[in-house]
């Protein structure tokens, strides 16, 4: 097999590369830059006869801050055959709407519930949640979105009462969604 240098940073394009043209059988890294100037040398095989691990053809999905639907998608054109169009063209896919806002995310006008430091809650409405739909249903992505897990009640337990209005409104009205709680932050 014949053995190819590269360094670490340009590496995996190469691979990439050489998967796509077929013609790589095996890789060496050599004097890969981890950090302040600090070198190892690592030789890498990688086998192209035959898959180690397959992953779903959605894999490489969409993800869409929760952030977003603070300014209600403002600056998202719904109307746009070209916008659906776009997206379509990303199918088979995940519509992750979630990330570290979700957790100021509240559905309507929710009272009573607790205030954080350092950032605001804001509200979304059905109106969201139809264009979440909307987006999803014309593209052909499935929908993980992600519910405010730090909505808490005096005692510090979950208060689970928006996420239980939110899920309701998505039954309700035969929407698929599937729920994410957190965002991979340690709670």
């Amino acid at each position: 097999m014949a053995q190819y240098g590269y360094t670490f940073t340009t590496h995996l394009y190469v691979v990439f590369v050489a998967l796509l043209c077929g013609n790589l059988p095996s890789v060496k890294a050599q004097d890969a830059v981890f950090s302040r100037g600090k070198y190892v040398e690592q030789d890498v095989s990688i086998n192209l006869n035959r898959a180690v691990f397959t992953v779903s053809e959605k894999f490489l999905s969409v993800a869409i801050a929760s952030g977003i639907m603070k300014n209600h998608w403002r600056r998202v054109n719904f109307t746009s055959e070209k916008f659906f169009t776009l997206a379509r063209a990303l199918s088979p896919a995940f519509l992750r709407i979630g990330g570290a806002r979700e957790d100021f995310l509240i559905y309507d006008d929710s009272q009573g519930l607790q205030k954080f430091k350092n950032f605001t809650n804001f509200t979304i409405s059905h109106h969201d949640l139809d264009k979440i739909h909307l987006l999803s249903s014309k593209a052909g992505w499935d929908v993980m979105f992600g519910l405010n897990v730090l909505l808490r009640g005096r005692d510090g337990s979950w208060n689970a009462s928006n996420a239980i209005q939110i899920m309701q409104y998505v039954a309700e009205h035969g929407y698929h969604f599937g729920w994410e709680l957190g965002n991979g932050k340690t709670y």
